[in-house]
């Protein structure tokens, strides 16, 4: 339910506006590889992902300023399903602390781009492994 004011936060911030639709992005090549993009540029190369944590890992995000790694992943899949992001703007929000509510981390494809490889390979590979599993099960 807080999404949309750390967005719109971000827009004011960015002097940008995002599309807000609800929508899943599928990589071309492979429409099981997949993510629901919290916002998104129109031309899709900047995208949105809002956290609402605790204010404890909150503060801790601040802190490191790095997203935590239970979300590492998620930041990568981004890239993965879309070849055109650019750009992925991790925002952060929590209105209950009285200083730094919000704040967004940067994230830029060229700096992600190892990770991207690695696991967009290590996907495609479990896809076929569950394909060849369930063909095998099919009568």
């Amino acid at each position: 339910r807080l999404e949309e004011e750390a967005i719109e936060l971000l827009e004011k911030e960015l002097k940008k506006t995002f599309n807000k639709e609800l929508v899943i992005w599928e990589r071309d090549d492979n429409n099981n590889i997949a993510i629901s993009p919290d916002a998104f540029t129109d031309d899709f190369k900047e995208a949105v992902e809002v956290k609402c944590l605790a204010s404890g890992k909150h503060i801790e995000a601040y802190l490191k300023q790095e997203i935590p790694s239970d979300y590492k992943f998620q930041t990568y899949q981004y890239f993965i399903v879309n070849d055109k992001l650019e750009t992925l703007y991790f925002v952060f929000y929590d209105p209950r602390l009285v200083v730094k509510q919000f704040f967004y981390i940067t994230i830029k494809r060229s700096d992600v781009e190892k990770e991207i490889q690695t696991y967009l390979e290590y996907q495609k590979t479990k896809l076929k492994e569950i394909n060849d599993i369930v063909k095998k099960l099919t009568f």
